[in-house]
């Protein structure tokens, strides 16, 4: 990081581009996220707005996987008249794969793209969030649309390819699991598309960021993304744990006490999203901060030495 130095435009994006007085990262997120709840849900039902289309994608999904192979019979003999199916095992991931295909991999890219778009006022009213440590009117959603537009469509579009991508390469490998079991190329290719999925989502993260902080190209933004998720990238896989915890709490749920799901969507519905966001934009924040602290002292040296 010392010696990295970041192509950020100076000029800053939007009024709240100020910091304010310094205070320590960890305890300016405990501050955002539990001290100033009433913003932190404002943001999070913006949040939600947004994410809309991704959600109505997963529950359909979900929704329709369920029914399909609850439907099936799951013995070989199930009475009189009824169909005979001599491997229902096969024939619910058959089904499952289908509802899969249909949803994970042709429509959740879609969708992906046009909540990319229309999370742009939860992002800018959370960046505002950190960078003012607090205070911020929340009436910029119009004015947020205008300054962020242009690069936040084609990183739309990009992230859109990359869940393509990741689902089709997921489908083909449950597929492989399914009927070959495991073997020395599919635990690579999972260990492969695992890391693939958590540096697209870093250096999207970090697209998202620097393109609603910085007045900047897209080529720029996305150099600097890529170069911010390689140069730290340890630091990015540890704060990486608590801005995915909500999703990884409602997964765990799902899987193992399914009757607690009410309760956990019901967080996520009052600061689950918001959560994801100001943890990761406390982060960047920071990050951006040594970039150019780093840059101070790089000028310095070079102006010393002249």
């Amino acid at each position: 990081m010392n010696n990295y130095v970041i192509k950020f435009n100076k000029q800053k994006v939007g009024d709240m581009a100020k910091r304010q007085t310094e205070v320590g990262r960890i305890q300016l997120w405990k501050f955002l996220t539990f001290s100033r709840f009433g913003n932190n849900f404002k943001i999070n039902l913006l949040a939600l707005l947004g994410l809309a289309p991704i959600v109505y994608i997963l529950y359909a999904m979900f929704s329709e996987n369920f029914a399909a192979v609850a439907n099936l019979p799951f013995t070989s003999f199930v009475g009189v008249g009824y169909p005979l199916v001599t491997d229902s095992l096969e024939s619910a991931f058959v089904a499952s794969q289908a509802i899969f295909m249909n949803y994970a991999v042709f429509m959740l890219p879609i969708a992906v793209f046009i909540s990319m778009i229309l999370t742009i006022p939860a992002q800018y009213a959370a960046r505002n969030f950190v960078w003012s440590e607090g205070f911020f009117h929340f009436n910029h959603i119009i004015k947020s649309f205008k300054l962020n537009i242009v690069n936040r469509t084609i990183i739309g579009a990009v992230s859109a390819v990359f869940t393509l991508f990741a689902t089709y390469m997921i489908y083909l490998i449950k597929n492989s699991l399914f009927y070959n079991g495991y073997s020395f190329l599919t635990i690579l290719a999972i260990i492969g598309i695992a890391i693939f999925c958590v540096l697209a989502v870093l250096v999207t993260l970090y697209a998202m960021s620097i393109s609603m902080t910085y007045k900047s190209s897209i080529v720029a933004v996305y150099s600097d993304a890529v170069g911010l998720t390689i140069k730290v990238l340890v630091q990015n896989l540890f704060v990486l744990i608590p801005v995915v915890f909500p999703i990884v709490l409602i997964y765990g749920i799902i899987a193992f006490v399914p009757m607690l799901l009410p309760i956990a969507f019901t967080a996520i519905m009052f600061i689950g999203v918001s959560w994801i966001f100001i943890t990761w934009e406390v982060f960047a924040q920071y990050v951006f901060g040594l970039v150019e602290s780093s840059r101070e002292k790089l000028n310095k040296k070079k102006s010393k030495s002249r």
